[in-house]
């Protein structure tokens, strides 16, 4: 399967995924390829694999390990926030912000 093929069945678009292989890069290869190890690294054209990583079920109704229960949860794509009617108004308006980018 190409990256290509991939990203379309899991609707991810091509973009992001080229933005984060970038930063990938950046983080990881190009400071081992600049030391003094550079004859460790090897640059080798392989077929890109994907491997699934299942994330557990969430139960929002149900309390937490800590005993938590949320007074209000929000959710998100795959994300579920649960929030205490306690959160102060600078948390909750910093909270929006964050999802509002994450989009």
């Amino acid at each position: 399967m190409t990256a290509k093929q991939w990203l379309d069945e899991n609707n991810i678009c091509e973009q992001t995924y080229y933005h984060w292989i970038k930063i990938i890069r950046q983080k990881t290869y190009e400071p081992a390829a600049t030391s003094a190890n550079t004859a460790c690294v090897k640059t080798m054209r392989s077929e890109v694999a994907f491997a699934e990583i299942p994330l557990p079920a969430i139960n929002p109704v149900s309390a937490g390990e800590n005993g938590f229960r949320p007074d209000i949860t929000i959710q998100t794509g795959s994300v579920l926030i649960g929030v205490s009617n306690t959160a102060s108004d600078a948390l909750l308006g910093k909270l929006l912000e964050v999802i509002g980018h994450a989009r």
